[in-house]
């Protein structure tokens, strides 16, 4: 019994350092995206650019609902909101296991992405050349950050809200589980197909279910900033803008990528 009592108390240390170090290395990892971002966007002048940010939309249609703000502020709240929710996760010790979750999940959705398209000869409509986005990546970029945030208050916020309204407390009945992992995600395959084509049909809708389940299970903020990190792993690949004229550097309007 001692020689047991020694061994836990031995072994402690050993699995604190580990788990230390996990944080660490996932924290970095989150943190890639954003200082990619952030030295694209002070270099190209984007921070100081007037953009119109979309509020509501749908991909590839006319009509969209903006607010004209400066780059620097709405980029801005975007990194104290990814900032924020990177803390909780650590502060809750829920780090480690949702980015293994989400990676588990991203392996099975794409899996059964290729074996939907593979059936149904459907393919993705939005195969974009990084390297030709010359005058183009600052905006897509900005969806990268933009877009994770407007999907997870819309798809999975606003049914969550309702579910709260409705049952005023925690835990939901199964129905209402149900209803909250599959309508809002076949809405959320919906929204991507004009941009991306019937080929993510499936990978849309997994992904959405993929995304209701970390908002029940660890809240709305880490689904946002799961979703942020996996759109935004692309910036460090993309094309880099060289620094705009003050002639160039007119207000643009944020034309909303579905990412």
């Amino acid at each position: 019994m001692k020689r047991e009592v020694i061994l836990h108390v031995e072994t402690y240390p050993s699995l604190c350092v580990r788990e230390s170090i996990l944080f660490a290395i996932l924290s970095v990892l989150l943190l890639l995206p954003l200082i990619a971002t952030w030295g694209q966007f002070i270099t190209s002048g984007f921070l100081l650019e007037s953009i119109k940010v979309s509020f509501l939309f749908w991909p590839q249609a006319t009509w969209s609902f903006f607010v004209q703000t400066p780059g620097w502020l709405i980029f801005g709240a975007f990194t104290l909101l990814y900032l924020a929710g990177i803390y909780s996760l650590i502060r809750r010790k829920k780090l480690g296991v949702a980015f293994l979750f989400v990676l588990v999940g991203f392996l099975l959705e794409k899996t059964c992405g290729f074996v939907f398209q593979t059936i149904t000869g459907w393919v993705p409509t939005n195969q974009m050349d990084p390297n030709a986005l010359v005058g183009k990546a600052n905006l897509l970029i900005f969806a990268m950050w933009h877009n994770p945030v407007w999907e997870e208050f819309i798809f999975r916020g606003i049914p969550l809200v309702f579910l709260l309204l409705v049952y005023r407390k925690r835990p939901f009945p199964t129905g209402a589980i149900w209803f909250y992992l599959l309508v809002p995600s076949i809405v959320f395959a919906i929204y991507h197909v004009p941009g991306h084509g019937m080929g993510t049909l499936l990978e849309s809708f997994l992904i959405g279910i993929l995304w209701a389940w970390a908002a029940s299970r660890w809240g709305l903020i880490a689904p946002i900033i799961l979703h942020i990190f996996a759109d935004a792993m692309q910036v460090p690949t993309l094309a880099k803008m060289k620094k705009q004229t003050s002639k160039a550097h007119n207000p643009r309007t944020f034309v909303a990528i579905s990412c």
